[in-house]
């Protein structure tokens, strides 16, 4: 039997972070191990949990998505980031890398590609949302 890939959902609007966790657990190998709505909580949950994925917005209270996932890249650095995020604009994916963040899902793609993001990343790849085309952010096979 295949390990289970582990995920931390942090989103700041509650029916976009069960709409993710949802979707995460919808895909095979994959399992939400916990969920929060702040960068701040992220980083704590992360510490405690150990999640293979960390799948984050970027703006959220407290702390945001790209601080959270230096933060945990920090302590946990075997931990893949997967942004999800509405935004389109290259500061934001070139922001997303410095992070260390393995790939950029906008949110209208999420529910098409959220499974070959996670696969991808989990096995070291890099995913870009196919509806985002910028130069200088590494496409993922296929797309």
């Amino acid at each position: 039997m295949s390990k289970i890939t582990t995920v931390l959902v942090a989103d700041d609007y509650e029916l976009i972070r069960s709409a993710l966790c949802g979707l995460v657990n919808n895909t095979i190998g994959f399992q939400v191990i916990a969920a929060c709505a702040d960068g701040a909580e992220a980083v704590r949950l992360a510490r405690r949990h150990k999640p293979d994925i960390l799948l984050t917005d970027i703006d959220m209270p407290i702390m945001n998505g790209l601080s959270a996932a230096s933060l945990v890249l920090q302590n946990l650095p075997d931990t893949r980031v997967l942004i999800v995020s509405s935004h389109a604009d290259r500061m934001y994916l070139e922001a997303a890398k410095r992070a260390g963040a393995r790939g950029y899902l906008a949110k209208r793609d999420a529910a098409e590609h959220i499974g070959i993001a996670l696969r991808l990343i989990r096995d070291g790849e890099w995913f870009a949302s196919p509806s985002l085309n910028y130069v200088g952010f590494e496409r993922s096979a296929g797309f």
